[in-house]
């Protein structure tokens, strides 16, 4: 017996060799805490109107059911629902009786927009959604809104166990471990408060907050010469070769717009109001669009979806130009991405045109608050 439980050892020691030290990371860092955990400490933290916990995972990207579930728990009255580009709504921006949720990157395709109200219970919908209606939504180019398997990662399909991480990504964490990216005393030292849950969350101080919104790291903008983005050449380059999200369009697609007339019925079924928006370009990439001559479909966009709106007596944003809310390109994290202040400022013209929305914002402290701080990202602190 002694012999056998030796040979199991041995065969079993180079397997506990090679895993066991990125296992151990992952788990330090928050890396293996299963879904309802994170939604579960996030809850907490909005209850109890405590230190924000941040939920910035490394080698996964749970966003849609973290959304999902997040959103079902806090029972919002006021929603924000989008792509990332809805993700720069703060809870700081309404008031305590919108118990405001963000759910950006929960969906990232119109066809998804049904599939996720579905998700919500009659009777446990926003009273207000604020919906983020991404331009590329409406060109064919890039979403022919095929089926996918998006109803699957709502049903957390896709949801891969500790094991799983582990020996989908232990030649990563053994990478990032000697190029210094991550570190032990990295880990370690944020197990007291466990405030941040996840790699990326510890390393660069980047995640999901409790209210949903994402925390980016600061060096992520234009001005950064370490971004991707540095001076928009990333978003440049899209342009340029018409790709990511930057696909070339001449006409809006009438099946996309059908789409969201269901989305729209389905909510005025449920009582929902609805503020819809679509996201803002830096005003130099907006025009670059333009000006390219290979966008002009992005002129369309409003004329075909207006009336959907007002037929239903919901609003409708333009932000299309990030000038249209008075931000120059200094209050953006990259070319199609608005800062946490250029988002301020389009929820205060919302609050300023939508009576309903205007019951959940403090239009004043708003109005002081941007103009208060001297920063061109940034509105409101957050401890971390």
């Amino acid at each position: 017996m002694r012999r056998l439980l030796n040979r199991l050892f041995l065969l079993f020691l180079p397997v506990v060799l090679v895993f066991g030290f990125p296992a151990g990371l992952l788990s330090l860092s928050g890396e293996l805490t299963p879904m309802t955990e994170l939604t579960a400490r996030q809850a907490q933290a909005r209850q109890q109107s405590a230190s924000p916990v941040l939920v910035g995972l490394a080698y996964t990207d749970p966003a849609e059911l973290l959304k999902l579930r997040g959103t079902l728990d806090a029972q919002p009255q006021v929603l924000a629902l989008g792509t990332s580009r809805a993700l720069q709504f703060r809870a700081e921006m309404f008031t305590p009786a919108a118990r405001f949720f963000n759910a950006g990157r929960a969906v990232s395709k119109i066809k998804h927009l049904r599939l996720f109200l579905n998700q919500m219970p009659l009777g446990r919908e926003p009273k207000v959604l604020i919906l983020g209606l991404d331009q590329y939504f409406f060109n064919v180019n890039w979403d022919n809104l095929a089926n996918d398997d998006y109803a699957r990662v709502l049903a957390g399909a896709r949801q891969l166990s500790a094991f799983e991480i582990v020996a989908t990504h232990f030649r990563q964490v053994y990478e990032d471990y000697a190029s210094s990216k991550i570190s032990l005393p990295m880990v370690t030292a944020a197990q007291p408060n466990a405030q941040r849950l996840g790699l990326t969350a510890l390393s660069k101080n980047a995640g999901f907050r409790s209210d949903g919104s994402y925390r980016y790291p600061r060096d992520d903008n234009p001005q950064s010469p370490t971004w991707r983005d540095y001076h928009y050449k990333d978003t440049l380059d899209r342009i340029a070769n018409g790709g990511f999200r930057f696909e070339p369009g001449a006409e809006v697609n009438a099946a996309a717009v059908a789409e969201l007339k269901l989305f729209l019925a389905e909510c005025q079924r449920r009582n929902i109001r609805v503020i819809g928006y679509l996201p803002p370009y830096a005003h130099s990439i907006y025009k670059t669009m333009q000006d390219s001559g290979k966008f002009a479909y992005l002129a369309k966009i409003d004329p075909s979806i207006r009336p959907l709106f007002a037929a239903l007596g919901y609003s409708l944003f333009d932000f299309s130009d990030l000038a249209s809310v008075g931000a120059s390109d200094a209050e953006t994290l990259d070319g199609f991405h608005g800062s946490e202040k250029a988002y301020a400022r389009m929820v205060l013209q919302m609050a300023q045109r939508d009576p309903e929305l205007a019951r959940y914002v403090d239009i004043a402290a708003l109005q002081a608050a941007i103009k208060q701080v001297n920063d061109d990202y940034i509105v409101f602190g957050d401890g971390f």
